[in-house]
This record gives structure tokens, sequence and C-alpha cells, in this order.
């Protein structure tokens, strides 16, 4: 239990960022349709109308778009937790391996977002 909690401290302590980004999710021969609501570097949470359950393996496809670029990932991922909300589902899902271009594509967002919000934050 403790090293799970430990677990828990460490990817709590990586770079988070709101979010309100279509998604889709490939999971047993079905594309469905959700909206990314955070983001970091170990992985996501989504909002789905259905629930998939932990440990389940899915797919899934958003774009990112930064100053410089728009990047479309598809990433593998792992389902560590589905909890249920009124009329859909909250999801998070783990990176168990991330290719080199999708790590630089959501450090390069997650950079872009936190710059954003400094910026608003900065009294004139």
């Amino acid at each position: 239990m403790k090293n799970a909690q430990n677990k828990l401290n460490v990817q709590r302590q990586r770079e988070r960022v709101t979010t309100h980004i279509p998604i889709e999710v490939l999971y047993e021969n079905q594309e469905i349709k959700g909206r990314l609501i955070n983001l970091c570097i170990l992985g996501l949470g989504i909002q789905l109308p259905i629930a998939i359950p932990a440990t389940k393996a899915i797919t899934v496809r958003f774009t990112l778009e930064t100053l410089s670029a728009k990047n479309e990932l598809v990433i593998n991922g792992t389902v560590k937790h589905c909890t249920q909300e009124e009329q859909s589902h909250l999801i998070g899902i783990e990176f168990p391996l991330l290719s080199l271009p999708d790590s630089l594509a959501i450090q390069s967002f997650l950079n872009r977002q936190t710059q954003t919000a400094n910026e608003t934050e900065t009294p004139a």
C-alpha cells in the first residue's frame, strides 16, 4: 500500500493541465467520442459516456496545438480508474510507454499552457 501511495505522489508531482479537447477512444472495436479533461506526461483524464474497467488497454486519439505545430497523437494506454458521474464517466489513463515524438508534443503543449497561465496571472 505504501508503494502505491508513493507512486501516486510521484505522479501528482508531474505538471498537469486542465483542457477541454475532443478525444476519441478506441476500445473493443469501438470508437468512443469524449473529452480530454487533463493531461500530463504520464497520462491523462478523460470524460466518456461509457465506463471502461480498470486495467483495460485502450488507444486514445487527440490533437494538441502549439504555436509551432498541430500534433495529432495516437497513444496506447491503460485504464487506472473509472468513476461514474451523473451522466458520464471520469477515466484516468496511464501511458506505459510514450514515443519520443508524442512525449515532445505533450511537453511542448504543457509548457505553452503553463506559460499562458503565468502570463494571465501576472499583474499589469
